[in-house]
């Protein structure tokens, strides 16, 4: 009798995530296993095909040929140029830099005024300050991955269940 019950607890589970199934669409590169999965609700950066502007908007909903985004416009996918990706390892790089460089700074300057100890800001401190508050607007331009869909990335709509998010 538990077994019967568990089988048809189980039944209904998949019976209803086929109900409330929805799709998603795959930006994958073919031949490698690299995909990133977007579906209703995600925020999206993109290019349009004949557009120099970047959007950056969030998915309604998703169709076959085509994804829904705010303001009710739907925007098809073989007219998507370029999808962008935050690298958040850049990301998280060029804040820590830019905080490790005004807090050296800060902290030399700090520990020299206490000391008494003349010049309070030292020329090297400076320069290690500057190079690491440098570095950190110098990585800007890698914190975004550009994905030119046609080659070799492309578009793959799926149903939400059958991915592993």
């Amino acid at each position: 009798m538990r077994i019967k019950l568990i089988c048809l607890t189980v039944a209904v589970v998949f019976l209803c995530m086929g109900l409330f199934a929805q799709k998603s669409f795959l930006v994958k590169k073919p031949g490698s296993t690299t995909y990133f999965a977007y579906s209703a609700g995600d925020d999206i950066s993109l290019k349009m095909a004949g557009s120099n502007t970047k959007i950056y908007t969030s998915i309604l909903s998703v169709t076959d040929s085509s994804m829904v985004v705010l303001g009710k416009h739907e925007l098809l996918f073989e007219k998507i140029e370029n999808i962008y990706r935050e690298r958040n390892m850049w990301r998280i790089f060029s804040v820590f830099t830019r905080y490790a460089g005004l807090g050296y700074l800060g902290l030399d300057v700090v520990n020299r005024t206490i000391n008494k100890d003349y010049p309070i800001v030292q020329e090297s401190t400076v320069w290690i300050s500057a190079g690491l508050i440098a570095s950190s607007f110098a990585v800007i331009p890698l914190k975004n991955k550009v994905i030119h869909i046609g080659k070799p990335w492309i578009i793959v709509v799926v149903d939400l269940p059958d991915i592993i998010r």
